[in-house]
């Protein structure tokens, strides 16, 4: 995934250390043909999207073509997985987003079952336009998130691919996927704290690329044929607000800080983070999808109120997702109604207060607690048995 961002980046900005460097990772993750389960959708998307930048941007240079064909040899060779569960989940959409992309490469493979056949296509492209559209119904908001506790970060994640898919769909894309992408708006919209943040309480809390994903979602709605003026003047504010929340995050010695804690006291914030949460892949993601928003969005990004500006009362998700986001004067907060570990906890989950100089947290995120819920290699599985439940009803 850092590879597809330098190769992203060093091409836009014309960057040949970061073209190389980018490359090189990108071949270092094809030398293996091991399917890695739980990572094996976002390895596909990332290799078949970074083989799209070469194909559009650096043909002229025989390093990306020698890397290109690495790269063509793997991804015919690579299984869809995830895409044949029965019940839907974050992986479950990266799976069809990596057959999206690695067909929008142009390849072809013999083998059955591979991303680049056409059964895939076939699931994903359902996936996209059927079954997704019908968990949303026709409610006027809908998080998109992991069945159960539906975790508000995994709506950002979810709504960022699930906007990508749409978008590589193009003219394929049905009316019922382009009407979903205009309910996880404004579910977004909803939840977004008065600082922008989005991501503000269970697994991969605080983490950045919710933020940049979050942007992305909102551009690609502000492009959508039908979508009012005014919901795209609310929608690149929204954008602008996340994006301003993820300034602050800060750049150190080694990277971009994935959550604003590493820029204040490393070895408390890696305590604090998920144990499957590590540096150069989600700092890659995140800038993948800043990389996709920024030219979708309109360079004067500048001011606009959101939500959370305003006096609101709004109910959330489903089941043991089920949470509130209320604002009442100088306060603003989301509070759960069911609980679980301490990051999933019942009552207030996230409170700001607007003083002098902005918003402040009345209460800091939770830490983890070594649970089930965030243990190492249960990071981002549904709950046996879990169905597609998930439900937002505003009022």
């Amino acid at each position: 995934m850092i590879g597809l961002a330098l190769l992203q980046t060093g091409t836009r900005d014309r960057n040949p250390r970061l073209v190389l460097a980018g490359q090189q990772a990108v071949s270092h993750e094809a030398r293996s043909l091991g399917v890695h389960y739980n990572t094996h959708p976002f390895r596909v998307w990332a290799v078949a999207a970074a083989y799209g930048v070469a194909r559009r941007r650096l043909t002229h240079r025989s390093s990306a073509r020698r890397a290109m064909r690495r790269w063509a040899r793997w991804l015919r060779r690579q299984p869809s997985v995830w895409l044949w569960g029965p019940a839907y989940q974050n992986k479950v959409l990266a799976g069809a987003l990596a057959v999206l992309e690695a067909q929008r490469t142009g390849l072809r493979s013999p083998i059955w079952g591979s991303v680049l056949g056409g059964a895939a296509r076939a699931r994903a492209v359902r996936l996209v336009n059927e079954t997704i559209p019908s968990l949303a119904g026709g409610r006027s908001a809908y998080v998109l998130s992991d069945p159960g506790p539906n975790p508000i970060a995994y709506h950002a994640l979810s709504y960022a691919m699930y906007a990508r898919a749409v978008r590589l769909l193009g003219r394929h894309a049905s009316w019922r996927a382009r009407r979903t992408i205009r309910q996880l708006a404004r579910a977004s919209w909803l939840a977004t704290a008065p600082d922008g943040s989005v991501a503000y309480w269970e697994r991969s809390q605080g983490q950045s690329w919710t933020l940049s994903a979050t942007a992305y979602g909102l551009a690609v709605s502000a492009r959508e044929r039908g979508s009012p003026a005014r919901s795209d003047r609310r929608y690149h504010a929204l954008a602008a607000r996340a994006l301003g929340r993820l300034r602050a995050y800060g750049v150190g010695p080694r990277g971009g800080h994935i959550i604003p804690a590493l820029g204040q006291d490393r070895r408390g914030a890696v305590r604090a983070l998920d144990p499957y949460a590590h540096g150069p892949g989600y700092a890659g993601l995140a800038l993948v999808f800043l990389n996709w928003a920024i030219p979708l969005l309109p360079a004067d990004r500048a001011g606009g109120r959101v939500a959370a500006d305003r006096p609101l009362g709004s109910v959330l998700s489903a089941g043991s997702g089920r949470f509130a986001t209320v604002r009442r004067g100088s306060v603003w907060f989301a509070a759960r109604e069911r609980g679980g570990n301490l990051r999933y906890d019942f009552g207030p989950a996230a409170v700001q207060r607007l003083e002098r100089g902005g918003w402040r947290d009345v209460i800091p995120y939770r830490p983890t607690t070594g649970s089930a819920a965030t243990a190492p290699g249960r990071c981002c599985e549904a709950p046996a048995g879990a169905g597609f439940r998930s439900d937002t009803r505003p009022r």
